[in-house]
């Protein structure tokens, strides 16, 4: 067997840090992958509506834009629970799945693309299982796809 003279383990204090901006602190880094897993009904849409509301809105002193792909919910009620937390609408906006299909990692460009045009800082997409190309295994092509898109 052969003995190698990296260390198998080392402390955390000795990695290099990656300095990151948050939209919600410590909780929520931009430019990373954070998946809401749950039942239907327990608030994950909640929760990104509140998430995107307070970006598009500067409420942290941190303002973008939100691309939301999905069909999980309709579009008025994310718009009523939008304008209820006093989200910037202009700053929302929904694939339109109606027009362009978009799956992953095929789609990773375009995504890419209009991230830059509007100014994106929130990408929701509800339901990552709905979106990957056919043939992709959730669990190994996933991570491809957003490490494809700078978030792994």
């Amino acid at each position: 067997m052969h003995q190698s003279a990296e260390p198998l383990t080392i402390p955390i204090s000795e990695m290099p840090r990656m300095e990151l901006e948050f939209l919600f602190e410590p909780y929520v880094p931009l430019g990373t992958f954070i998946s809401l897993q749950g039942p239907g009904g327990v608030g994950k849409s909640s929760i990104t509506s509140w998430l995107a509301a307070n970006l598009t809105s500067g409420t942290w002193g941190i303002e973008g834009s939100v691309i939301h792909i999905g069909d999980e919910d309709h579009a008025s009620r994310v718009y009523d629970r939008l304008a209820s937390m006093r989200a910037d609408l202009n700053k929302y906006h929904f694939w339109n799945g109606d027009h362009h299909v978009i799956t992953f990692p095929s789609g990773t460009e375009i995504l890419e693309r209009r991230i830059a045009e509007l100014g994106v800082k929130l990408v929701i997409l509800d339901t990552a299982t709905e979106y990957l190309d056919d043939g992709y295994d959730i669990n190994l092509d996933l991570a491809v796809a957003l490490e494809l898109l700078g978030l792994q």
